[in-house]
């Protein structure tokens, strides 16, 4: 997953009464190839209930049917600096049609938000650094 600073982040969850030996060293493994691309690995006992709630929240808008090329370029550039949801989906056009670009972005990756909280009308939401919305961002992750 990309956190907010714009790195990433590998998360391997498994509950800590079924991790082995094995399992241990397969994630030291994991954790070392991590690091010499430069991202962060983490191992979790179980995924905390705010971040799988945004995450189901978010793959309901993961189908190419909620992109739209025009209200993508538009929520790229409100959220160039970081502002609330709300504030960059209303500044990009009609919240009706801008909020499920909004979070097909956010599901892609493209636009990035603290995953870790609620998703709200309030959250702060910015454009990843990297991030090239002229790409093929349709297809379904």
């Amino acid at each position: 997953m990309r956190t907010v600073d714009g790195g990433v982040l590998v998360l391997d969850s498994r509950p800590l009464e079924l991790i082995e030996q094995d399992d241990r060293l397969v994630f030291d493994i994991s954790d070392q190839a991590c690091a010499l691309l430069g991202w962060r690995y983490a191992v979790w006992d179980r995924l905390d209930g705010v971040l799988v709630a945004n995450q189901r929240w978010l793959a309901g808008y993961r189908h190419p049917r909620c992109f739209d090329a025009e209200v993508a370029g538009q929520l790229m550039r409100a959220f160039q600096r970081p502002r609330r949801l709300m504030d960059g989906a209303e500044l990009a056009g009609d919240p009706l049609r801008t909020l499920p670009v909004l979070f097909h972005l956010l599901w892609k990756r493209l636009l990035l938000a603290d995953l870790a909280l609620m998703l709200s009308d309030r959250t702060l939401v910015h454009a990843a650094a990297d991030a090239d919305v002229s790409a093929d961002v349709v297809v379904a992750r």
